[in-house]
């Protein structure tokens, strides 16, 4: 690990204080990228329990530690499932990717930004919302980076502009000062707003109007969020509640057993 550069070094941390019963997150892998000053590749990983059972990558990501007016940013991925010790973690049903959303929301600075690629397997839930015209903050992904900090504005990457920004991504930055930040609360809570009492949730295609009423509640949850300055992971629970509730409607239900035999084994003691 490259533990010269301050801004690697407050990630590693974070980290390593984020351990709960079931998972410790770990950062597996620094590289500088070539000709890119301060920027590095970085792969976390998860091991589980006492057994330290070890399996990754759960993100992986460039990371930019800012310079010459820039603050420091990442450009994240989300792997959706882990292979560890014969079994499969998904990381969003485990709460890994909730984790690391709000962690990037410690680690990144006030004038700094988030991306997070929404393209790859994992956000499909994101890209139909976005693709349905929801706004980028009250989607499955910005709901949650917005919860985690980024009250600032939000892009959708949705296309490369100049032919090498990759995959569809989502940013959404942090205002540089208190005085932005309190310009972006009022101005997110009334876009929220707008959004809520907004014709949009009426719908005769049954995917689209299941997506609004999910916004909706997202939007509801964030302007209150947002005018009571609630904690930042409760309110990323509560927004994953909607989700999960939200994609059961979608699949049909597996069985118990099914559920089981894609669980990692569970830690010895």
């Amino acid at each position: 690990m490259n533990s010269a550069n301050p801004f690697i070094r407050a990630i590693a941390t974070r980290l390593k204080r984020r351990a709960n019963q079931r998972w410790r997150l770990s950062l597996d892998e620094v590289r500088p990228l070539r000709d890119r000053v301060g920027w590095f590749f970085i792969s976390i990983g998860i091991t589980t329990g006492k057994a330290r059972h070890h399996g990754g990558p759960a993100m992986t990501a460039i990371v930019s530690s800012g310079g010459r007016g820039v603050k420091p940013w990442i450009e994240a991925r989300f792997h959706p499932t882990i292979e560890i010790n014969g079994g499969t973690m998904r990381t969003r049903d485990d709460g890994i990717e909730d984790e690391l959303i709000a962690i990037m929301g410690e680690v990144i600075p006030p004038g700094g930004h988030l991306m997070i690629d929404y393209e790859s397997a994992g956000q499909e839930m994101t890209m139909a919302e976005l693709q349905h015209g929801i706004p980028p903050a009250a989607t499955s992904l910005g709901a949650r980076m917005l919860a985690a900090g980024f009250i600032g504005e939000f892009k959708d990457w949705y296309f490369s502009e100049g032919g090498h920004e990759g995959p569809r991504k989502l940013q959404a930055n942090k205002p540089p000062d208190a005085s932005a930040a309190r310009r972006a609360i009022e101005n997110r809570i009334r876009e929220l707003g707008d959004f809520e009492t907004s014709a949009l949730r009426h719908s005769d295609d049954p995917a689209l109007r299941n997506a609004l009423i999910s916004a909706h509640r997202r939007a509801e949850i964030l302007i209150d969020h947002l005018s009571a300055r609630r904690s930042a992971r409760q309110t990323i629970e509560s927004l994953s509640i909607i989700d999960f509730s939200s994609a059961s409607k979608a699949r049909p239900a597996r069985s118990a057993g099914a559920r089981r035999r894609r669980l990692p084994p569970a830690p010895s003691r």
